[in-house]
This record gives C-alpha cells, structure tokens and sequence, in this order.
C-alpha cells in the first residue's frame, strides 16, 4: 500500500477542517443537549485544539525536508494559527456559526500544542 504524500495529508486535512468549521449548524448537529453547557463549552475547545494540532503536525511534516527544521516548526504552528483564524472569520458569516475570540484561541492553542511537545521531543533526543 501506497502512503499518502504529507503534502497530499495536510492539504485534505485542511479540507476537511475547512468542511467541518464552514458548513451550516443546526441545532441536530450539536453535541447532545444531556450535556451540561460548560462540558460542552470544554469538548467544543478540545475539538478546536486537535483539529489545529493535527493541522500544525501535518504541515510541519510536510515542510520538513523542504527547509530548516526551526524554520519549518514555527512556519508550521504560525500556518495553522492563520488557518484557524481566517475559518473563524469565515464563520461569521456563515447561518448556525459565527465568529468566536475563544475557538481561535483554541485552534492557534492547538498549533502551539503541537510546537511545544516538538520542541520538547528534540531537547529529549
């Protein structure tokens, strides 16, 4: 089996990302309404962190042999962070959406996420 280009993965991972935070909210695409409304505020952050935490992985995977590694690390988390605001933006505009400080803040907390536990990793090593 063939793998998948890093370039080819965080590309459709942006896709995807992009797919999940622009497509129209109702109210039967929510989170369970059983949960209490600060679990659910918490999960919707947590999601909103992975999602860019990935997105940063994927991105600095895919620069690695195409420039320095510092270089690539922080390319990779301030691309992300971009990324993450510009679909918050994208959101405002958008029915059941809108433009939340607080999910970009998780989304670039998701690329940072990512930024610390690499250069955790490579102190380590």
């Amino acid at each position: 089996m063939q793998r998948v280009p890093t370039t080819t993965a965080a590309l459709l991972w942006a896709l995807v990302v992009a797919l999940a935070l622009l497509t129209p909210s109702s109210s039967e695409t929510a989170l369970p309404s059983w949960l209490p409304p600060l679990v659910e505020a918490a999960l919707d952050k947590i999601v909103h962190g992975l999602l860019f935490f990935v997105q940063a992985a994927l991105l600095g995977r895919a620069l690695v042999d195409r420039a320095l590694p510092v270089v690539t690390r922080w390319t990779a988390t301030v691309v992300a962070t971009v990324y993450g605001g510009a679909l918050e933006l994208l959101q405002a505009g958008i029915d059941g959406r809108g433009l939340e400080g607080a999910d970009a803040a998780a989304n670039a907390l998701g690329a940072i996420s990512w930024l610390a536990l690499v250069i955790l990793r490579a102190r380590r090593a």
